[in-house]
Order: structure tokens, then C-alpha cells, then sequence
């Protein structure tokens, strides 16, 4: 027992101070010993009834203490809701899967922002999903959301940034087969990523799986968001809403089927250097400030919105830059709800 515990103890004392029993009026959490958690104010041994998460048969106070322990191709079961007290970095370089086990995680953000290939399942993220890519021309993370995942946010769902500047090659993957939900946007790859698409080995890459659902409920704003160079594949069967159900800025999108469905009312477009510039298409394309070039590929699908299909240059970029842009419109069926 120790009458002082948190006070004035030095890091060697706090070292030798080990906890693994008793019930104390104040929080020992940083005294007590490997394996034990202080539960209710009781220090107990780990378990299934007071750990956070499993990974096999080792218990884990903290989500952040099972990323850390986890190996290639092992599950980490959560045993509660969670609640992170801070954004939760993932840079193990480990490929795993978080089973939500119909749990709710939440309270911040999960950051890749280093190499790790994470797959979520059976719950529900109520923070945003960061993947940073760097400059490599081999696989660095992915984020795999599987059918019966959800992510319900007040933020933007799932964001692609980078961390190397100027870079060539990403290695980033995103892969959406269960459902996102968003207020700024369901799933958003920011202008920065300035990848030639022509010669990268390995650019951002987004498919949407045939039962995926990204929707912003907001009529002002975009749902898929492609601001930087990137690759995206939208399957038949995918659901897609949004003010701008899909803003392409930058990079490839190729329409295989699916429900795609623009909200916004009327359709309305501003020069915007740092977000959305279409409202109230099924897809806009609306070239960025960084005169990327563009191709949008439309094979099939069912394409809706005030206006269902708009192409603008509100940066008024030069006809160079523009002439970057390629429409294929194969097929599709196309409403104007005006």
C-alpha cells in the first residue's frame, strides 16, 4: 500500500511501485502491474470481463497496448465499447483485423500514418479513418472496411493525405465494402496527393464493393471527394449520396454500376481552392487548382441529381490543363431531377 502513490515519486520509484490487488479511492492505474487493471477502483488480473481487447488468448487494457502487440495476420477482438481518450496511431507495419465484435469505437480518430494493413469488422467507427501515404512504389497501408462494418461520423469518414510532399508513388489502399456516413464526407483524397497517374506504380487506390453505402446527408456537400490523384472503382450494386454524390478534381473514376444519387438543389458551382466546388450533381467533375488531369470512365449505373452529370472549370484553369480531362461515358441511365 502506498500513502503517497502520484505525488512526488520519482521515475525509478514509480518503476519499483507494482500493484496487483486492493480497491483505492484514487486512480493507480500508472502503479499497477503488468497483466492488472484498475476496474471500479479494484486492481484485478486481466480478463475477459474487465480487459478492452483480446488478441488470442492475451487480454489488453487499452486498444492502443493490442495494436501495438499484434502480429501479421491476427484479430484483435474488442470486449467493449471504446471510448479513445486521443487519436489512435497505427504504424506496426503488421497486416490485421480489428473485430468491433459488435462493439462501437469511437471518441477520436484512427491514424495510419505509417505502414500497417488494417481490416475493421462487425461494428461500428464513430471517428474519421486517416491513412498518410508516402513516396513508395511498394504496398505502404490499406484500410479494408468489411460488410458488416460500419463508420457513422460527424467528420469525413475516411481521409487519404500524405506525408512526403511531392511524392510519385503512394502505396495506399482503401477498400469499402460495408457503409460510411459522413457530415463533411463520406470518403475525401486530398488535393495534395499530386501523383502522375501516367507513371506511378503504385497511386491511391479506392474501390467501392457491390453492397457499399457512402452517403452525406448534407445537400451541400460531397459524399466520394477526389480532390488529389487517385483511382477509384465504384461496383455495381454500390450506393453513393451526397450533396455532390461524387466530385472528381483529380485522378480516375470509373463508374461500373450502382446507385448514384446527387441531393444538393440547385446545381451551383464556386471556385474553391480547398474543398467542394460542385453542389447538386450525381458526379461533377470540376478540375482542381493543381490542373491534374481527369478520367472519368461510366461503363453502367443509375446517375441522379439536379443535374446528373456536370463537368465546370471553376479554378478557370488554361486550356492545357484542361485538355487533360477525358470523358468516357459508355453507358448509364441518367435523371436530371430539376
Amino acid at each position: 500500500f502506498c500513502t503517497s502513490c502520484g505525488s512526488n515519486e520519482t521515475t525509478d520509484q514509480i518503476k519499483r511501485i507494482s500493484i496487483t490487488g486492493g480497491t483505492f479511492a484514487t486512480d493507480v492505474s500508472a502503479y499497477v502491474a503488468e497483466g492488472y487493471v484498475q476496474n471500479n477502483g479494484t486492481v484485478e488480473q486481466l480478463g475477459a470481463t474487465n480487459a478492452v481487447a483480446e488478441v488470442g488468448n492475451t487480454y489488453y487494457k487499452t486498444l492502443a497496448d493490442a495494436v501495438k502487440a499484434v502480429k501479421d495476420n491476427e484479430t484483435i477482438t474488442l470486449l467493449k465499447d471504446v471510448t479513445l481518450s486521443g487519436d489512435l496511431a497505427i504504424n506496426n507495419g503488421k497486416i490485421f483485423t480489428i473485430d468491433l465484435n459488435g462493439k462501437t469505437l469511437g471518441g477520436a480518430d484512427l491514424f495510419i500514418n505509417g505502414s500497417a494493413f488494417v481490416t475493421a469488422t462487425n461494428g461500428t467507427i464513430t471517428g474519421d479513418v486517416w491513412l498518410k501515404t508516402t513516396d513508395t512504389d511498394a504496398a505502404y497501408n490499406s484500410f479494408t472496411l468489411a460488410e458488416d462494418a460500419k463508420i457513422d461520423t460527424a467528420g469525413y469518414g475516411i481521409v487519404v493525405t500524405q506525408i512526403a510532399v511531392g511524392a510519385t508513388n503512394y502505396g495506399s489502399a482503401v477498400d469499402i465494402q460495408g457503409s460510411v456516413t459522413g457530415k463533411e464526407s463520406a470518403l475525401w483524397v486530398l488535393g495534395n496527393i499530386t501523383t502522375d497517374l501516367q507513371t506511378a506504380k503504385n497511386p491511391v487506390t479506392v474501390t467501392v464493393g457491390p453492397k457499399a453505402k457512402l452517403i452525406n446527408s448534407d445537400q451541400t456537400k460531397t459524399a466520394l471527394q477526389m480532390a488529389g490523384a487517385c483511382v477509384v472503382t465504384i461496383a455495381d450494386g454500390a450506393q453513393v449520396t451526397g450533396g455532390t454524390a461524387i466530385e472528381v478534381r483529380a485522378g480516375k473514376l470509373t463508374v461500373n454500376g450502382g446507385t448514384i444519387t446527387g441531393t444538393g438543389i440547385p446545381t451551383t458551382v464556386q471556385s474553391n481552392g480547398n474543398g467542394t466546388s460542385t453542389t447538386g450533381a450525381g458526379i461533377g467533375v470540376a478540375q482542381h487548382t493543381t490542373g491534374l488531369p481527369i478520367e472519368v470512365t461510366i461503363n453502367s449505373g443509375a446517375i441522379s441529381g439536379y443535374t446528373a452529370f456536370f463537368e465546370s472549370n471553376p479554378q478557370g484553369n488554361d486550356e492545357t490543363a484542361q485538355a487533360g480531362i477525358a470523358l468516357n461515358i459508355a453507358g448509364g441511365y441518367f435523371v436530371a431531377t430539376n
